[in-house]
């Protein structure tokens, strides 16, 4: 996770992280008449997503962590990140997708590619959701180094791991809005990746209903809260409204559906904010515990909760028939 400062290169950034959000910075969850409302309006598709839910695999998302530890690095700069990209696509591939596609892009002199999945909406849909999440990783204390192993296991190995689970689940699952699932590169550098694939969605005129971001999801606090994220102002104040009352009718779902317990707090420091500086209606999960180990190479799998990471998973999935 860094903070949005697309005006950084590779050789003078210096990530920033969260290292877990002040507690006072997470609000519990309380339901409203209006969530109520909202939620009830959409009872059948949710119902839907609650039961498909329900299939996730806690082996899958383990296996997927693991996996993407095994890579020395994911640095943005690594000269063998192709191997991740091309285990990504082979995955998409493998749950039966047709449509999967590298997005290629240029940075300060760097051939990238971010790794898109579409799953088109039955009826000639007209909108799209996008589910995204960074699969790079970096050393903090030496930035620049592409050799030094990084296993980003929290950060975001489990954000691409959830990701994945959810392809698995929808692939065969008919939805009335086309899904992106994409994974994106250079995060870590300033949200590189994201950046370059908003401005392409701005000029193509995509009909965005939502975005979703997945980043650092597997350590949990004491209560075993869910934060979901939502714009509070940043760069444009006309998609907050929409970002609140979304994240809202999610947390109710899954607090009511789901057992879930739920926070609230605002966006900051990941791949929306491209998004909401083009105007785009964006949401996020991020994790309610302290983590100490982001953007070291003590980010290891054997760190992550899994039954959270179940959770948090749950929650994405049911999000897609919001």
């Amino acid at each position: 996770m860094s903070k949005y400062r697309p005006e950084k290169n590779l050789e003078t950034h210096s990530p920033f992280c969260k290292h877990g959000r002040a507690a006072s910075k997470i609000t519990p969850f309380v339901a409203s008449a209006k969530t109520s409302e909202s939620v009830s309006e959409k009872a059948d598709q949710f119902d839907k997503g609650v039961a498909l839910a329900n299939g996730v695999s806690k082996s899958n998302l383990e296996q997927s962590v693991r996996t993407l530890e095994s890579f020395h690095t994911r640095h943005t700069a690594s000269p063998n990140l192709s191997q991740v990209t091309d285990w990504l696509v082979e995955q998409f591939r493998g749950f039966g997708y047709n449509n999967v596609n590298l997005d290629p892009f240029t940075r300060n002199g760097l051939n990238l590619n971010n790794v898109i999945c579409d799953k088109p909406g039955q009826n000639n849909a007209t909108e799209t959701i996008i589910l995204c999440g960074h699969y790079d990783s970096v050393i903090a204390n030496n930035p620049t180094n592409t050799t030094l192993r990084a296993p980003g296991a929290n950060d975001n190995a489990t954000g691409i791991a959830v990701i994945l689970e959810t392809a698995r689940l929808l692939v065969a699952e008919p939805l009335n809005r086309t899904v992106q699932f994409v994974c994106f590169s250079g995060e870590e550098q300033g949200f590189w990746g994201a950046e370059a694939y908003s401005a392409k969605v701005k000029q193509a005129n995509l009909n965005l209903r939502f975005l979703l971001n997945l980043d650092q999801m597997g350590f949990p606090s004491a209560t075993k809260e869910v934060v979901i994220e939502h714009d509070k102002g940043n760069v444009l104040p006309n998609n907050d409204q929409p970002s609140k009352l979304l994240a809202q009718t999610l947390a109710q779902v899954a607090q009511t559906r789901l057992n879930t317990p739920i926070g609230t707090a605002g966006i900051e420091r990941s791949d929306y904010m491209p998004f909401e500086a083009r105007g785009y209606t964006v949401i996020g999960l991020y994790e309610s515990g302290d983590y100490q180990h982001q953007h070291t190479n003590h980010d290891t799998s054997e760190k992550i909760d899994y039954d959270y990471l179940v959770n948090m998973s749950k929650i994405t999935v049911t999000a897609m028939f919001a």
